[in-house]
């Protein structure tokens, strides 16, 4: 099965910083000149630094902000160069050596649109989804363990390898993996949480 990444719960911790440089190539598929792009965030206000150690996957704007745990953890994958990792700035001081932006290099459509409730929206010839149900496939097209949707962008979706490698790692601030997203009745969606 496929699962999309999502928080638990709200992870407010973080705010991306606007001096950001080229932000917006995180959004692109294929490999990146880490050079070009530089990630800045900022503790929310009464945040300290200390809190960032309850947290191995941050979720922002559709951004994974991920601790050096799961960066070991994905290694696999970045030597697929299905994933690349870059160093972010927190609040003002150097690049984090602790945390980093995580750029899924393959978009691949994950949704299964026979089992999904959707409408088609968008303009200037970009179309978007809004679901009501989301039922993702039960495996990519091809072997890959990580991939942002294709028609939803801002989801990362794992195979349930890496689902289970993630689960098994006892990341901090459970992480749901979502097979089914019922927007209408939360209690039809088909979720595994990390413990």
């Amino acid at each position: 099965m496929l699962y999309a990444l999502y928080p638990h719960k709200k992870t407010d911790i973080l705010s991306i910083d606007w001096t950001s440089e080229n932000y917006d190539l995180l959004d692109q598929e294929g490999w990146l000149d880490t050079q070009s792009v530089q990630l800045k965030f900022n503790l929310k206000a009464g945040k300290p630094p200390a809190a960032l150690n309850r947290y191995d996957i941050i979720f922002h704007l559709g951004y994974l902000i991920i601790s050096q745990k799961v960066k070991t953890l994905l290694q696999p994958e970045a030597e697929r160069r299905w994933v690349q990792f870059l160093g972010i700035a927190i609040n003002g001081h150097g690049v984090s050596d602790d945390f980093f932006a995580l750029h899924v290099t393959n978009h691949e459509h994950a949704t299964d649109f026979s089992r999904s409730v959707y409408e088609k929206t968008g303009f200037d010839g970009c179309e978007e989804y809004e679901f009501d149900v989301q039922q993702l496939k039960d495996a990519f097209d091809w072997d890959v363990s990580i991939v942002a949707d294709a028609d939803y962008p801002t989801q990362t979706i794992v195979s349930g390898d890496l689902c289970r490698r993630l689960m098994q790692a006892g990341l901090k601030n459970t992480v749901r993996f979502y097979h089914r997203i019922d927007n209408r009745d939360a209690e039809q969606s088909v979720w595994l949480a990390s413990e």
